[in-house]
């Protein structure tokens, strides 16, 4: 990772109920089918991933770690900014 990056990675919490109706509402803003963006399977196996999210304005990555490395799950976001997200690296480039 970069220093960029490791400096990023700080602004993640921890996926908590508290966050439940914010990650709805951008959940919301694109029709995602995948069980992986479900909020009860985010929790049900939080323990094994661990999740954590980064609240940015106009979109919410989900960071997950499993054996020592993480990985972000789709962006959740409106359709436009989507490609932005990807091509940028949100928050961790």
């Amino acid at each position: 990772m970069t220093e960029v990056q490791i400096e990023k990675c700080r602004d993640l919490i921890p996926l908590d109920l508290k966050d439940i109706d914010r990650l709805r509402d951008y959940a919301a803003l694109r029709r995602i089918e995948s069980c992986e963006y479900s909020m009860t399977t985010l929790f049900m196996w939080k323990q094994m991933y661990n999740p954590h999210v980064y609240f940015h304005e106009n979109y919410v990555l989900i960071i997950e770690h499993y054996e020592g490395k993480c990985y972000s799950l789709m962006p959740l976001c409106e359709e436009q900014y989507l490609r932005r997200v990807l091509e940028d690296g949100g928050a961790f480039r």
